[in-house]
């Protein structure tokens, strides 16, 4: 199956995109802020068989570690696969193509799939885990980021 990716930054697509994500996740609420559809939220789609098969949510976080870097740092915060594509590997494309051509070196998730998915996710790079907000949530860091700043005790 042939994919390709696109950026949609359009705040109306992006709020669409919330919508479903409110759906996914059972109406669980996220809480409104820029990072979820402001300027530092970008959207990456998936395209596959003329329409749109999954996308996930890219968060700059470059300001979090200027002083480590020059270079743009993102995060993987949020993915949906839709119902017909899933088990196709597009959820691994699309964080793929995250990591390589929009530097999403970090994926943040619950504590509970971290563990759950780790062989998928260190097949993936993002082999490094640093729990937080009481151990209930977790930061991967993709190993490309990680040897960057290997004498940085924060991602040991």
């Amino acid at each position: 199956m042939s994919i390709a990716f696109k950026i949609n930054d359009s705040a109306a697509e992006k709020l669409v995109y919330i919508s479903k994500l409110y759906s996914a996740y059972k109406n669980i609420a996220l809480p409104y802020s820029d990072d979820l559809v402001g300027d530092q939220a970008r959207f990456i789609e998936a395209h596959a068989a003329n329409r749109v098969a999954g996308f996930i949510r890219i968060v700059d976080k470059s300001s979090a570690f200027e002083s480590l870097t020059k270079k743009p740092v993102w995060a993987i915060a949020d993915a949906l696969v839709e119902p017909d594509f899933r088990h196709q590997g597009i959820f691994g494309d699309l964080i793929r193509y995250a990591v390589t051509d929009h530097h999403a070196y970090l994926l943040f998730l619950t504590a509970q799939n971290s563990l759950k998915y780790q062989d998928y996710f260190e097949s993936l790079g993002f082999n490094t885990k640093v729990f937080v907000e009481n151990q209930k949530m977790c930061w991967r860091v993709h190993n490309s980021f990680k040897s960057e700043f290997a004498e940085n005790s924060m991602l040991d």
